[in-house]
C-alpha cells in the first residue's frame, strides 16, 4: 500500500479543481448558447472572470520561470480553459444583445 506524498496530494487536488475550474462555464454556455438569451450576464461579472484568469496564468507562469515551481500546469490548463470559455460568453452576449436590439424611428 503507498501513501500518498504531500507534493503528490497538492498535485492531485490541483488538477481535480483545474477540472472544476475548466468545466464550470460550461452549463451556462450550453444555456446561452441554446436559448439566446442573455439576460441574465453582465458585462461586469465576465470582464472581472476574463481579468482573474489571465491574471492567474500570468501568475502561474511567474511560478514557473522565477520560483521554479514545476507543478504549475493545473493552473495553466484549467485557467485557459476558462479563460477561452468566457471570451466565448462576452462573444455571445455581445452578438446575441445585438441582434435583439429593437431600433424605433421616430417620424
Amino acid at each position: 500500500m503507498t501513501v500518498l506524498s504531500r507534493e503528490n496530494l497538492y498535485l492531485s487536488a490541483g488538477f481535480c479543481g483545474s477540472l472544476l475550474l475548466s468545466i464550470r462555464l460550461i452549463p451556462q454556455l450550453y444555456h446561452t448558447y441554446k436559448r439566446r438569451c442573455v439576460d441574465g450576464l453582465s458585462y461586469g461579472f465576465m470582464f472581472i472572470d476574463l481579468i482573474l484568469t489571465i491574471a492567474m496564468i500570468v501568475y502561474s507562469f511567474g511560478m514557473y520561470f522565477d520560483i521554479n515551481i514545476n507543478n504549475f500546469l493545473p493552473i495553466v490548463i484549467g485557467n485557459t480553459i476558462a479563460l477561452f470559455s468566457m471570451i466565448a460568453l462576452i462573444i455571445m452576449k455581445w452578438s446575441f444583445t445585438k441582434k435583439n436590439l429593437v431600433y424605433v424611428t421616430i417620424p
